[in-house]
């Protein structure tokens, strides 16, 4: 509440819909969650799987570790990487849903990791602050008032999907007058976020425990790399901070994506689909789906399913398939397939192909009327 005090007493640095959005925030958010399976349903919700790891550690537990699953013959991989054989020992490990509803922050600590492979294939991209001085400026960051905030022993952690497709920085660090710690990080990529247990510097005296500030039980947000940009420079400035990347190069701001072009990569497509913002996860819902890796399989939602996973949806391609049919296609095409079975036709096929046709005859009366 002190961050609400502060804006309201401070009104020439926020709107008034910025005050609004903090209050309605702290009103309608709860707090952490007493068990495991609280959180895990919220994320699931979202979209997100995520890492069950050791309590007052910042690892994931021995059972998702390359040397668990793959045995001495172990490829080179980590637990940031969401293989097949590491996502079913997740979701069997979730699955356990009496003990997870029985345990707590004590027992059991959870993790969020950045991969689109754990995310639906969204990317999510952590901003750590590690220090006191910035709790303030990073709650009231005008750019990441919507997402959650997690603090543990000091600053705060916030989290949220990049709604981009462009090629990011694995991570960046900004450092303050102790060069050797870094009191900003931001990363999207190989970095997990713990959101839930007992914090590593917690002791029998003095126990600490991550909780949400904000933002538990609403709608993980998704913003774009310039608006994620816009609020890191916020920080940047607030903290009078210098930044470094892995590579070793530093400035003060951190860098924007830019388009690639030329031989070696193409330009992305433009469609309609994603002017509008619409992507295939969202328009397009199986019954019952299962999660594999960016995969989502379920049942056809309008003609059925004897096996319950004829329809499958590629969250990273943005694509869908269905098995029965024999056909896939992108966003476009599933509202094509939409609209037709709930009009009379009977299959995924019939549909296309009936929309093919009539746009060869209407590419053919052009042309007769154009030579008239």
């Amino acid at each position: 509440m002190e961050r609400l005090e502060y804006a309201q007493e401070h009104p020439e640095r926020y709107t008034f819909t910025q005050i609004e959005q903090i209050k309605r925030l702290w009103r309608e958010s709860p707090r952490t969650p007493g068990s495991v399976y609280g959180l895990l349903v919220w994320l699931q919700q979202n979209g997100i799987t995520p890492l069950p790891c050791i309590t007052r550690t910042k690892g994931p537990i021995v059972q998702i570790s390359s040397r668990a699953i793959y045995g001495e013959e172990r490829p080179e991989d980590s637990f940031h990487v969401p293989t097949a054989e590491r996502l079913e020992v997740i979701n069997r490990w979730w699955a356990q849903e009496q003990y997870h509803r029985s345990t707590g922050p004590s027992e059991q600590a959870v993790s969020i990791d950045c991969s689109p492979g754990y995310n639906s294939g969204r990317r999510v991209v952590g901003v750590d602050v590690d220090t006191d001085s910035l709790f303030d400026a990073a709650i009231g960051c005008p750019q990441f008032l919507t997402a959650p905030a997690v603090r543990g022993q000091k600053g705060v952690k916030i989290f949220f999907f990049a709604d981009t497709s462009e090629e990011l920085p694995a991570q960046i660090q900004y450092f303050a007058e102790d060069k050797d710690h870094p009191a900003l990080e931001v990363f999207t990529d190989g970095k997990h976020l713990i959101i839930f247990g007992e914090h590593p510097d917690s002791t029998p005296d003095k126990r600490v425990f991550y909780q949400f500030l904000r933002g538990f039980g609403l709608p993980v947000p998704s913003y774009s790399w310039d608006w994620i940009t816009d609020g890191v420079e916020y920080l940047v400035r607030a903290g009078g901070l210098t930044a470094s990347e892995a590579a070793g190069k530093t400035h003060q701001n951190p860098p924007r994506p830019v388009q690639k072009s030329g031989n070696k990569t193409k330009n992305k497509r433009v469609t309609l689909a994603s002017r509008l913002g619409l992507r295939i996860e969202n328009v397009c819902r199986p019954d019952n789906p299962v999660l594999h890796g960016t995969t989502i399989v379920g049942a056809h939602p309008l003609h059925g399913s004897a096996s319950g996973r004829n329809l499958s949806i590629d969250a990273s391609r943005q694509v869908w398939y269905c098995h029965r049919c024999r056909v896939g296609g992108g966003v476009a095409e599933w509202l094509l397939v939409e609209w037709g079975l709930k009009n009379g036709y009977s299959s995924c096929s019939d549909v296309l192909m009936a929309h093919r046709e009539r746009a060869k005859m209407l590419r053919r009366m052009k042309k007769e009327a154009a030579k008239a």
